[in-house]
């Protein structure tokens, strides 16, 4: 786990109009026992990522709500713009039984979840994921509780919700706190509020310590990186799933360039490793991006899968993360980037022969010569009938 900090003023940039701190107030229209809300759901996939998750913290403002324990009212989304009310039973206080019992409008609606007070005890409304950083994750309701089980250990919870039934509930908050940086671990006191930013990312906000927090990797992406004759062109090696397919040449000695792409501007790495055949011939931070983490290697193999792996990452807003690691497939001459090189690759590099050099078919260029032309064609020939070990 890796966590990275920004300072408020770019934090304000992002999500300025974008994070909504939900209204708490007592709704007049009803006798306690119930909560009037409208909570967007959409329908769950999975929360594997969730233990990879970390978190950003930024310091800010905060000012205390009123809560009612047994009602608050909230509005949210329900879908694409949609909004909607409901009265929500709260299990504490059942509907009463004896005459006369007024019918609600609208309708109550049982909780699709609830949970002991040695769990929580203040629910706060979150949002389902929509977010790009962790896919995983994409349609999981994040929410939490702001007093946690002993009040001022807040509580960071994720669900499934099929549309029926809620499922899979998660106590997430040890994944991401306490966080550790140079100046030492901060924890999570008091959850007011969750927002999301334009771009579908997460974040909270702690009233106990002011601080904002963003749900965040230190490493952000990876990349093979090679020069098209004056280009540079990047093949991209997903962090998560299936690791990506170098499929051009590299070279007599083997010679390929792995890019670590992190949040925030480095400071210093400590080590790189290989797992593979391939040494480390020399790294550094890239020099005209901060953020960005070179490693060149050389020696690597054809037709394996190899991982390279950073130790001692240090931000300069002092995050730390002990290892960040990417792996990269090397099949070279595997332009259609499944696995195995056969006729496809070569129809492929034939189809674009001649043809001007662009983001959409620089894998077809094998040669890295900045042209796609027959020595191309011919490399992918050669390596015709090759494949990627099966996985292990």
């Amino acid at each position: 786990m890796s966590i990275r900090r920004r300072e408020l003023t770019q934090f304000r940039r992002t999500i300025r109009t974008r994070v909504r701190l939900p209204r708490h107030r007592l709704h007049p229209s009803e006798k306690s026992g119930y909560w009037d809300c409208a909570i967007h759901f959409a329908t769950a996939l999975i929360a594997r990522t969730v233990a990879c998750l970390s978190v950003t913290s930024v310091k800010t403002r905060g000012k205390k709500s009123t809560y009612n324990h047994r009602r608050i009212r909230a509005e949210a989304r329900i879908t694409d713009g949609e909004t909607a009310r409901a009265l929500i039973q709260n299990p504490a206080y059942p509907t009463p039984t004896a005459a006369p019992t007024p019918t609600p409008n609208p309708p109550r609606v049982d909780p699709i979840i609830d949970y002991p007070r040695t769990t929580g005890r203040t629910v706060i409304g979150g949002y389902v994921y929509r977010g790009t950083l962790f896919p995983a994750l994409q349609g999981v309701y994040v929410f939490g509780d702001y007093l946690g089980p002993n009040g001022g250990t807040s509580r960071i919870f994720t669900l499934n919700y099929d549309g029926t039934t809620a499922s899979n509930f998660q106590d997430i908050t040890s994944q991401l706190f306490a966080i550790p940086t140079t100046s030492g671990n901060i924890s999570l006191t008091n959850l007011s509020s969750l927002g999301e930013d334009s771009a579908g990312e997460l974040y909270m906000t702690d009233i106990g310590s002011g601080n904002v927090y963003k749900i965040s990797s230190m490493l952000v992406g990876a990349a093979s990186r090679k020069i098209h004759g004056a280009t540079a062109y990047d093949i991209d090696l997903p962090l998560t799933g299936n690791p990506g397919i170098e499929c051009r040449s590299g070279g007599a000695n083997g010679n390929y360039a792995m890019v670590f792409k992190f949040a925030v501007v480095l400071s210093t790495i400590g080590n790189a490793t290989v797992t593979g055949t391939g040494v480390v011939d020399n790294r550094a931070i890239d020099t005209t991006n901060g953020r960005q983490y070179i490693v060149n290697l050389t020696g690597v193999a054809n037709a394996q899968n190899l991982t390279v792996t950073l130790s001692n990452v240090t931000d300069v807003a002092g995050n730390i993360g002990s290892s960040v690691s990417a792996t990269m497939s090397v099949l070279a001459g595997d332009t259609t980037g499944n696995g195995t090189v056969n006729s496809s690759d070569i129809s492929q590099t034939q189809s674009q022969s001649g043809l001007p050099l662009t983001p959409d078919n620089f894998r077809e260029d094998v040669t890295v010569s900045g042209a796609i032309n027959s020595s191309d064609i011919s490399f992918v020939q050669a390596q015709s009938g090759t494949a990627l070990p099966a996985p292990s």
